[in-house]
């Protein structure tokens, strides 16, 4: 006799939920840095965060039951994983990301909505301030891991300049040049939202070393001369139309020789992968006006009408697909070399 249906694969995506929720709480609680002390039972754990025992019993259970915690004879202690990355104040520390997490999961849970309107609910460039500023900050982390797996993927020692286009709180500038001491280092970013980046490269004690510039990358003029140029989270935020004018503004300010670097959700060109760009697809329907994410054959074809050659393309273990591509020299009469 065949079993009747059940909603297993359902009920599954709905409980899958929870553990990040769990994660989100017990970094803003600081749950991994009070065990990092040792470990400890529940009122021992409690009374060093400062909170109820009755209520952090059940979330420290979700994070074992999620594998972020470990228990033995009613004592929590971080694991290997959470005690080298969730620990504050530890040089490898990612959990500031906490603050883009519930920016985007906020967004997240207003996708009916967004589709229904046809207009994202959390549109990025109407956020408040310190949405934006919260939302940056948190993505600086991400932007610092891209910036240090730059400088360990190729070597950058060449160069004399970066630039960060659109590059929001300027972590991924400050992470080269701590790599490549000797080199200038900029960040372009949106009149609208310069402040931000200014309030953020304050908080981090960094506006003598990054030099912020104000600028409409869409239908401004760019200025300047740069060997470097790199695009993260931002060309997938833009139309297609909006991107190639973009790419071709981007290009009239790098060197020839020089270089072009993207960090963005590509998809592959069956839309079906990678998985981990895929799934974050998501986001896009709730923040910016277009949602359909691009595919690697859009990118190459932008680069290419933008005067970019030679184009590499690697995957991040992070999630991302990084674009590389070279600035070809141009001819006596101002076409690109192919």
């Amino acid at each position: 006799m065949t079993e009747p249906l059940q909603p297993t694969r359902i009920r599954q995506i709905i409980l899958d939920v929870y553990p990040a929720f769990g994660l989100l709480a017990a970094i803003e609680l600081g749950v991994f840095t009070a065990l990092d002390a040792g470990e400890a039972t529940v009122d021992e754990a409690a009374l060093r965060i400062g909170v109820e025992p009755v209520r952090l019993s059940q979330l420290l259970s979700l994070l074992v039951d999620a594998g972020l915690l470990e228990h033995a004879g009613g004592r929590f202690r971080n694991t290997a994983e959470t005690g080298r990355f969730l620990v504050r104040d530890r040089p490898t520390y990612i959990g500031g990301m906490h603050e883009l997490w519930r920016q985007i999961w906020t967004g997240a849970m207003q996708t009916a909505g967004s589709i229904a309107e046809r207009a994202p609910r959390r549109r990025w460039m109407s956020l408040p301030d310190a949405d934006k500023q919260s939302y940056l900050r948190g993505l600086g982390v991400l932007s610092r891991t891209i910036g240090q797996e730059l400088t360990e993927r190729w070597d950058l020692r060449s160069y004399r300049s970066l630039v960060d286009v659109a590059g929001g709180s300027g972590a991924l500038v400050q992470a080269v040049l701590e790599q490549v001491p000797g080199m200038r280092g900029a960040v372009i970013e949106h009149p609208v939202t310069v402040g931000v980046t200014r309030k953020l490269l304050e908080e981090q004690g960094a506006t003598d070393r990054v030099e912020v510039i104000a600028a409409d990358v869409v239908d401004g003029e760019l200025t300047g001369r740069w060997d470097v140029a790199v695009v993260r989270n931002f060309i997938q935020m833009l139309t297609e139309e909006e991107a190639q004018r973009a790419l071709v503004n981007i290009g009239r300010i790098v060197e020839p020789g020089g270089c072009l670097i993207i960090c963005d959700m590509v998809l592959d060109d069956d839309r079906l992968g990678p998985r981990g760009v895929l799934r974050l697809g998501i986001i896009f329907v709730n923040f910016f006006d277009r949602s359909p994410m691009y595919t690697d054959s859009q990118y190459r074809r932008w680069l290419e009408r933008a005067g970019f050659g030679d184009i590499e393309r690697v995957q991040s273990p992070i999630g991302h697909v990084i674009l590389r591509a070279r600035k070809l020299p141009e001819d006596a009469a101002g076409r690109h070399a192919t």
